[in-house]
């Protein structure tokens, strides 16, 4: 989870005792992070040793404030540093009233006329990330602002505050293992595997390179993410693009966890802040840390606009229709962008 902490899960709950943190018994961390992934609880008994202690989730405090606690956890999943899905996923919520709490996107005004939220909880995320004091958007004729100081939402014109929350979508045990470590079961939900390339995938690869002579290929297999991107590409035709290999950025990691705008550099994202990827691999070696080597990606890119370096998602078409990814150019793209990670699978990892 950090530097400092290893633990065997991506989350795990604290105490403070006599100035040091303590941490909870396996069973107690899971209770805790179930109950904590749901808004509508504020509070939960645990026992230590032998008390009951009464956690209060909005304060972080047990004991009724006479001792801390806390949550540990892997780096957000929209946020700058890359652990794939191994990442702490978020979901924003906000308070109807009596403790009834949505999730983001859902209706936000009452009466006849209520229009649909069209305010994700990932760009909740991101804006909450970057340390934005507020967010505002708008819904039909009306006005709202997320303050993140106060965790509230406002209405324009309207003197009612609504409470909004950030919590973790909650993951078991077996799942977190998975993650970290694979399956060697060929069959299992989890396995993955980095082989070295047959003749075949050598033609494949040869076929989509612009200029270079591959001296290497590994295929990236997982099955995970094939499931992923196999309910993307049902019905639409795939494509390979390129993106640059970074410093932090294995096979092995590519086969876990996929490929997240988190693995694009800084340099490189000039048409949106999603996953860059590149019709030639000159163009993605020019970007990365490893100028001889490069990572062919399958993509759904669908329909496409053109993409601005502070967008957050594809633009809308004239008909008002989101598009499903941005490129630099219309007429003769070079550089795709893509916000949905379940579009984009790595397939081979190409040294030149």
């Amino acid at each position: 989870m950090c530097p400092l902490h290893h633990v065997t899960l991506p989350f795990w709950w604290q105490y403070e005792s006599d100035g040091e943190w303590e941490s909870w018994d396996i069973d107690s961390i899971l209770i805790l992070e179930r109950a904590y992934a749901n808004p509508v609880i504020c509070t939960v008994e645990i026992r230590i040793g032998e008390v009951i202690a009464i956690i209060d989730f909005p304060t972080m405090t047990m004991m009724e404030g006479g001792h801390r606690i806390r949550r540990l956890s892997t780096p957000p999943e929209h946020g700058t540093q890359f652990v794939g899905s191994l990442a702490t996923s978020y979901h924003w919520h906000w308070e109807e009233n009596n403790n009834i709490w949505h999730e983001f996107p859902s209706c936000v005004t009452q009466g006849k006329h209520s229009p649909q939220l069209e305010l994700p909880s990932h760009v909740i995320e991101q804006t909450y990330l970057r340390g934005d004091s507020q967010l505002n958007f708008r819904i039909s004729d009306s006005d709202f602002t997320l303050f993140f100081g106060g965790m509230q939402m406002k209405e324009l014109g309207c003197s009612t505050v609504r409470r909004i929350s950030r919590r973790p979508i909650y993951r078991t045990v077996p799942q977190c293992v998975g993650l970290v470590v694979g399956h060697d079961k060929t069959t299992h939900q989890y396995y993955t595997l980095v082989r070295d390339s047959v003749e075949a995938e050598w033609e494949t690869v040869r076929r989509m390179l612009k200029t270079n002579n591959p001296v290497a290929v590994k295929t990236i297999c997982s099955n995970l993410l094939e499931t992923q991107f196999s309910k993307r590409s049902k019905s639409t035709k795939t494509m390979f693009l390129f993106h640059p290999v970074t410093e932090a950025m294995t096979p092995e990691g590519l086969s876990q966890h996929g490929l997240t705008s988190a693995d694009t550099p800084t340099a490189m994202k000039k048409y949106g802040t999603g996953i860059h990827l590149a019709v030639s691999e000159e163009y993605a070696m020019y970007f990365g840390c490893n100028t001889r080597a490069v990572v062919a990606v399958e993509c759904v890119v669908g329909r496409y606009g053109r993409g601005k370096p502070a967008d957050t998602q594809p633009p809308l078409s004239e008909r008002g229709v989101r598009f499903q990814s941005c490129v630099n150019n219309i007429h003769n793209p070079e550089v795709f962008v893509l916000y949905d990670v379940m579009a984009v699978r790595p397939r081979f990892w190409i040294s030149f």
